[in-house]
């Protein structure tokens, strides 16, 4: 008697529910266009460049390191001169070393992002054939609030709050 709150039933916190999933993926929709755009085009803003091209040019490089010491070894280069050239190829080797890691990185970058983009469509794609599915439920929701005895707050994983009257 000394409780305000009417009782409220299961199948009432379930519609209410599946009205703030709809309100939050019709949002969600225009927000993954968005946010897949973006990635898509900051993904190819920084086009990399060929991995073999580079590959192929390290194998050059010190397939030239080689020929070199093979040179000084049979005595058709200075010391001088296979010093300096030596610098030279070490130097082009290691910029070359440092342009496939970051070729690399940005390959890993752009597969992680391509995973997330499908793992949330996936995700919604889910909930939006099966809303009301509980473990579907469980996924998308953090907790549901009692806000008064009309009001549910339906908080989401993905941080974003809706309220439902009930």
């Amino acid at each position: 008697q000394a409780c305000k709150m009417r009782p409220l039933k299961e199948k009432e916190i379930y519609a209410a529910y599946e009205r703030a999933v709809k309100r939050l993926l019709g949002e969600t929709n225009d927000l993954m266009e968005i946010v897949k755009q973006a990635t898509l085009e900051g993904m190819n803003i920084k086009k990399p460049e060929d991995i073999e091209e580079i590959r192929s040019a390290l194998m050059q490089a010190r397939k030239a390191v080689l020929d070199l010491f093979k040179a000084k070894r049979d005595g058709d280069v200075s010391m001088e001169e296979y010093e300096v050239k030596y610098a030279e190829y070490s130097q082009q080797i290691a910029e070359l070393e440092e342009r496939e890691k970051n070729v690399h990185a940005h390959n890993l970058q752009c597969q992680l992002a391509q995973k997330r983009l499908q793992g949330s469509y996936e995700l919604i794609d889910d909930a939006k054939a099966n809303c009301a599915d509980k473990d579907v439920m469980l996924k998308l929701l953090d907790a549901i609030k009692v806000i008064d005895k009309h009001e549910l707050e339906f908080q989401f994983n993905c941080g974003i709050d809706i309220r439902e009257t009930v």
